[in-house]
């Protein structure tokens, strides 16, 4: 039997009605998931926003509170301009479980910055992919905010950004310290450098440079250029150098037979001489014997090696007539404590 008057009441409902509350949030709710909001990969489908009470506040400017409505045929048109301006003036937001989906997802990739723009973002291409907003999760979401801040499009966080520097710094190291030990072996798996220690040069396996820190390997590179640009020098200035740098490593010089020094004067003999001579050199201890130029009178022995050494800046005078008379005898007490 046909009865229009009670169907028609049957989906009528005014806003007084006890079932109101629950059957118009649960219109609006379905009217919502046929709706999307926002352009291209901004669009969100509209299932995704509204708390309970956003959605009633939705609800109530939507219904006339003096007539009845059918919950059944709600105005689509209606719906998406008046929740598209609540959603635009955040009056909208998204529901309890979007949100704690988005929350836990960025904190998986806490790389990327959070904030609305994004998480519009992440939501699109996840409904697009396939999930649903009742079921999402962080761990739905988290792939989506990797995609996205990979191609750039989400910008990195405070934290993220940390650690970009932080590998880039890494990164710097990696390629100084491979520039640095390219540069000190040439690509062999031994280099050389000069051993003060040794007073020459010594060779080193290239697994030495393994443990060193930048400063050690740029300290060694210097050094093992500095031997390669050496070796590029003549005969006579590869020696002049070597013995240079003996000298260095011994802390004093050893003079020789025919050496020309600061400690000399051009018109000076050369080689040794037996016999002492006064050449006018008044600072000079004139002895009865010979031996009594290298007594230390603080001691009444000979000088000891550190002793001549500091003749050197204290009476280089001295120092000039003991290498006049015997040369060999003066290199003698030098190297006596060595």
């Amino acid at each position: 039997m046909y009865r229009p008057r009670e169907e028609q009441q049957s989906t009528l409902y005014a806003k007084n009605d006890p079932q109101w509350p629950t059957l118009s949030s649960s219109a609006m709710r379905e009217a919502m998931s046929k709706l999307s909001f926002g352009e291209g990969d901004d669009a969100v489908n509209g299932d995704a926003f509204g708390t309970d009470g956003e959605i009633k506040l939705l609800v109530d400017k939507m219904f006339d509170s003096s007539k009845f409505h059918n919950l059944t045929k709600v105005d689509l048109l209606k719906t998406h301009r008046v929740a598209g301006e609540m959603i635009r003036d955040r009056q909208i937001g998204w529901r309890i479980p979007v949100r704690q989906a988005l929350a836990d997802g960025f904190a998986l990739v806490a790389d990327y910055h959070q904030d609305y723009q994004s998480e519009r973002w992440v939501l699109h291409d996840a409904l697009a992919g396939g999930y649903y907003v009742e079921s999402l999760t962080g761990e739905h979401l988290a792939p989506f905010i990797r995609s996205l801040g990979a191609s750039g499009k989400i910008s990195l966080s405070d934290h993220g950004k940390d650690k970009e520097s932080e590998a880039r710094a890494q990164q710097w190291k990696s390629d100084e310290r491979a520039r640095l030990i390219q540069s000190i072996t040439q690509g062999k798996n031994a280099f050389q450098i000069f051993s003060k220690a040794h007073g020459q040069p010594r060779t080193f396996p290239a697994s030495d440079l393994d443990n060193l820190s930048l400063e050690q390997l740029r300290e060694i590179d210097a050094a093992a250029t500095e031997l390669r640009r050496a070796r590029g020098l003549s005969r006579e200035e590869q020696a002049s150098e070597l013995r240079q740098r003996a000298t260095e490593a011994r802390g004093y010089e050893v003079f020789r037979p025919g050496d020309s020094t600061s400690l000399e004067s051009d018109n000076l003999p050369e080689g040794p001489t037996s016999v002492a001579t006064d050449r006018g050199v008044g600072s000079v201890p004139i002895a009865e014997s010979t031996k009594q130029l290298w007594i230390d009178p603080g001691t009444n022995a000979y000088y000891t090696s550190l002793a001549i050494k500091k003749l050197f800046t204290t009476n280089p005078n001295l120092i000039r007539t003991m290498m006049r008379t015997d040369l060999a005898f003066t290199n003698r007490l030098l190297n006596a404590g060595n």
